[in-house]
């Protein structure tokens, strides 16, 4: 049956969900349980409950399916599939396809590696640039025209959802076609981003979740990413440089099932699959905008760029050749066609820092610059010791090393931590041998007045002048200077007592398991 019939016949099943025997037994999973489970993957590692807002599609997905069947069909998401490798997620297009796995929600950029034409003009670089544009694709004609890509595949399309738009972020920014040149930029598994990448005159970088490492050791330059995504996933400096109206493409997930057990169903069973997967699609249409992240994420130390209009001419103009072989395939002209068409009615790139918010790094008199004014913490050396039963009475696991003696040197508004070992050498002190500075920078607050959140901004080059480690691109990983993370914390100085509270970002949990105290002033 395909999806077109499949939509005519379920009108039909309205008065049969209502009779009293529609439900009277429940549905039987292949094992005989009346409770179906259905076996989905997602390469995303995450906990549904509390993913990111980029993932509303597939929670709607799960959450309503359970709800409407009544608890007689369930889902069970194996997270990290393949552990998010670069290949993984065309991997997973395949399994679901094969039947190995019930279904999932791989993005339309993993298809045509796992050997199914048809989907690549939803990434066609500069064209779905607005969420109007990807709301349209999602409810228009051309989600049909897409999902009818799959229909003599193994797999079967329920749905489109919205997982966000993406934008350029490097080391440097990237505005001009000259800004491109010779870019070392990360793709993910999509020949449609390798293509746009050449065109611009970058070069493409398959890579998967050591892309941070790449990054630190200086071979790669940058990345496409949602704004959501990055401030999610815990990034800050590693590629802080964003064009903010440049929008690459969207990332949009396809709700798949496979073909065999698809069809295996009852009526009612795929009228509930169907019914939560519509409701998925409209639930992802309501994703916040974009401005809703800027404040934070500048926070961390992003910078948000506006390329001019005749920057953004340049780079449209520099992938037509991408978008003409898009227009001219036999397996993904139709679906084409569908793309510029929305284009066309939504030509404006959505811009977060259009409207106030984050500051271009060119702008400071712009509306909500991240902390520059160096904090009100005095000057002083300060210790604290973390011991593992602190951690174990405060909850917080011991993976990323907190336990220690640690020393805050505090000094002309900058920062230098260092830590001693107590508990477990190699295990203390940010799993770090090291008896060196293991961080420096900078401590900055937009209240100079006296406490509140105090932020630490890292500074590889400070760090690199107290600690020896290197900055240098051709450094080996042993002497690369790490790229750290900006973090922060509530604070307040009673007598030598310094206490931290509501520590927010990556790996500050550290911060507040027990009080500092100053034991020398500067």
């Amino acid at each position: 049956m395909t999806r077109h019939q499949r939509v005519a016949a379920l009108a039909t099943l309205a008065a049969v969900m209502l009779a009293p025997s529609a439900c009277s037994s429940p549905p039987l999973d292949r094992t005989g349980s009346s409770v179906l489970v259905l076996h989905f993957a997602t390469i995303d590692g995450f906990d549904l409950e509390s993913a990111g807002r980029s993932f509303v599609g597939p929670q709607t997905f799960v959450r309503e399916l359970h709800a409407l069947s009544d608890g007689h069909v369930q889902v069970d998401v194996t997270t990290s599939y393949r552990d998010g490798a670069r290949g993984a997620e065309s991997g997973l297009v395949r399994a679901i396809a094969s039947g190995d796995l019930d279904g999932g929600w791989p993005a339309t950029r993993a298809f045509a590696a796992a050997g199914i034409d048809g989907l690549q003009p939803i990434e066609a670089p500069f064209e779905l640039v607005n969420r109007d544009a990807v709301n349209d694709l999602l409810t228009g004609g051309a989600a049909g025209d897409a999902l009818h890509a799959l229909d003599h595949t193994g797999v079967v399309g329920l749905g489109l959802a919205a997982g966000g738009l993406r934008r350029p972020f490097a080391t440097t920014p990237l505005l001009s076609r000259q800004d491109w040149t010779g870019v070392r930029f990360r793709t993910f598994n999509s020949p449609v981003q390798a293509a746009a990448v050449t065109a611009l005159g970058a070069r493409p970088m398959p890579d998967g979740p050591a892309w941070v490492d790449d990054v630190e050791l200086g071979k790669l330059d940058g990345g496409e990413f949602s704004l959501e995504t990055y401030l999610a996933d815990g990034y800050t400096t590693q590629v802080p440089q964003v064009t903010a109206n440049a929008v690459l493409w969207p990332k949009v997930f396809v709700l798949t099932m496979n073909r065999r057990r698809y069809d295996s169903l009852d009526d009612i069973q795929r009228h509930w699959i169907d019914q939560a997967a519509a409701q998925a699609v409209q639930a992802s249409r309501q994703l916040p905008d974009d401005g809703h992240y800027v404040p934070e994420l500048c926070d961390r130390g992003v910078r948000f760029h506006q390329a001019s209009a005749a920057q953004l001419d340049q780079l449209t103009q520099a992938v037509t050749p991408v978008i003409y072989k898009l227009r001219h395939q036999a397996t993904t002209g139709a679906l084409m066609a569908d793309i510029e068409a929305i284009a066309r009615r939504h030509p404006t790139p959505d811009s977060p820092t259009r409207h106030g918010g984050c500051a271009d790094a060119s702008s400071p008199s712009a509306g909500h610059p991240s902390p520059s004014s160096p904090s009100a913490l005095p000057p002083g050396v300060y210790r604290t010791q973390v011991t593992l039963a602190a951690l174990t009475r405060a909850g917080i696991d011991n993976g990323p090393g907190f336990t220690g003696i640690w020393t805050l040197t505090v000094q002309d508004g900058t920062y230098a931590l260092t830590c001693r070992p107590v508990d477990a050498p190699g295990r203390d002190c940010g799993n770090s041998v090291s008896h060196d500075v293991l961080e420096a920078g900078h401590l900055r607050s937009r209240d100079q007045s006296g406490p509140g959140r105090i932020y630490f901004v890292a500074d590889r080059a400070l760090l690199a002048a107290l600690s020896g480690c290197s900055t240098a691109g051709s450094a080996t990983a042993d002497q690369q200077c790490p790229r750290l993370d900006t973090y922060s914390a509530l604070w307040r100085l009673d007598g030598d007592q310094l206490t931290f509270t509501d520590p927010t970002g990556p790996y500050s949990e550290y911060l507040g398991v027990r009080a500092w105290t100053r034991v020398a002033a500067d």
